[in-house]
């Protein structure tokens, strides 16, 4: 609150407080034009109140701004609750479309080393704790929450976090820099074990019985192509939005090693990628529920669908491919399918090629597992008994009751087979 030294040449008058106190003023011009408004004497801030309009906020218990309420309350509440701001958005509202409702810039113009930290724009920080003093509870540095109540077109987007990063405008030269889009680094505590170190999570909940209207539902995506992007609504148009696109590298990379610093040395990632199984918090060991409909999709490849390189100089003798198969289902057979839809048996060769076998269908297969046990059981049931007076062609037909059909080439050497189990048990 100002003072007045002087009451001499000034414009004096008297205002009143709600309260009906009488309150000496003063109009004190500006040299350059213009002019203060002063009181004589200062006047204590609950001595005034402001009127707010009543809306959701934490400045009040109820979750509302009080109105009116002391200035001295709301100041109290801007240091207790922190910032809180809240702003209805009409038809009737002053701004155009596109202006933001809170706004935080810097126009940065200083010339550092590279490696000097100039400006962070930001910053959100925490202190959680101290030595010898734990504190307790969840705490985050930032939440971003949002609830659409009423939308009619699947076209709408509201998004959670957008981050538009550009090199310039064009021009010449154009500018060059380093561009991370978001970068998350979470170190644990030296020497004890965290309760986890989760980088990214993404829970998605479909409640709609199918995808999409738009594009598929998905967890992760990374996407290029030249025109798209964000930012448009924030920058005026310029010739990026309109130029030449080329192949980015990677689309997702896992890399990096372990061990002492600075040498590493040690595995990584025990795992690279993983389908299934559980993850986070959200999902622990305990209790896994996941079904996976395909593990991996790779389609509209041009230079390899899957390319495993040579293992590491400094691995043991490792497959490069290792399939995991059922009891049941032993054999190095795959399901293959032709373009049109065609599903053709296929198999892996020593040497790591695949070759499919022409018109057999998958589902009339029979392993060469499958057909060791159900000759190993039949060799059990005819043990101890003459089967010399039986036929080899009656044992072929056991054989064929117990498995299903075969093609007739590979039936072949079904009865190579149970000629040499006769042959045994006879011998037996």
């Amino acid at each position: 609150m100002a003072h007045l030294g002087s009451l001499e040449d000034l414009d004096l008058t008297t205002i009143e407080l709600e309260d009906g106190t009488p309150l000496l003023a003063a109009w004190r011009p500006d040299p350059g034009g213009g002019g203060t408004w002063v009181a004589q004497g200062s006047l204590p801030a609950s001595a005034i109140t402001v009127d707010l309009d009543t809306m959701p906020n934490l400045l009040a218990p109820g979750g509302f701004y009080p109105s009116p309420a002391r200035l001295q309350d709301v100041v109290t509440s801007f240091l207790r609750d922190g910032f809180n701001s809240f702003r209805t958005v009409t038809e009737q509202d002053p701004d155009e479309p596109s202006q933001a409702r809170s706004c935080l810039i810097t126009d940065y113009q200083r010339l550092l080393d590279p490696f000097q930290i100039g400006s962070n724009g930001s910053i959100f920080g925490l202190s959680y704790g101290r030595p010898g003093r734990p504190a307790g509870g969840w705490a985050n540095l930032t939440t971003l929450v949002g609830e659409v109540l009423g939308s009619e077109d699947p076209e709408n987007e509201i998004g959670g976090c957008i981050a538009s990063l550009q090199l310039g405008k064009g021009g010449q030269p154009p500018p060059t820099a380093s561009l991370w889009g978001s970068s998350y680094t979470l170190r644990g505590s030296v020497g004890r074990q965290p309760g986890g170190l989760m980088a990214y999570t993404a829970v998605v909940q479909n409640f709609y019985d199918g995808p999409g209207s738009r594009s598929a539902n998905y967890g992760y995506a990374a996407v290029t192509r030249p025109g798209i992007g964000d930012g448009a609504d924030f920058h005026d148009p310029d010739p990026i939005r309109h130029s030449t696109t080329y192949p980015v590298d990677l689309g997702f990379v896992v890399c990096g090693d372990s061990g002492p610093s600075p040498e590493g040395g040690g595995i990584g990632y025990r795992v690279a990628f993983q389908a299934g199984g559980a993850a986070s918090s959200w999902a622990t060991p305990e209790e896994w529920r996941t079904r996976i409909g395909i593990g991996l999709v790779v389609r509209d490849w041009l230079e390899g669908g899957i390319h495993v390189h040579p293992p590491h100089p400094d691995a043991a003798e490792v497959p490069q491919v290792r399939l995991d198969r059922r009891d049941s289902q032993a054999g190095d057979l795959l399901e293959c399918r032709t373009e049109d839809g065609t599903h053709v048996l296929a198999a892996i060769r020593p040497d790591g090629r695949i070759s499919a076998a022409e018109g057999v269908d998958p589902g009339d297969v029979v392993t060469h597992g499958q057909l060791s046990r159900e000759l190993e059981q039949l060799r059990q049931e005819l043990r101890g008994g003459d089967v010399r007076g039986i036929p080899t062609r009656a044992l072929g037909r056991e054989l064929v009751r117990r498995t299903p059909a075969v093609a007739s080439r590979a039936w072949r050497g079904v009865r190579t087979r149970v000629r040499g189990g006769r042959a045994s048990v006879a011998g037996g």
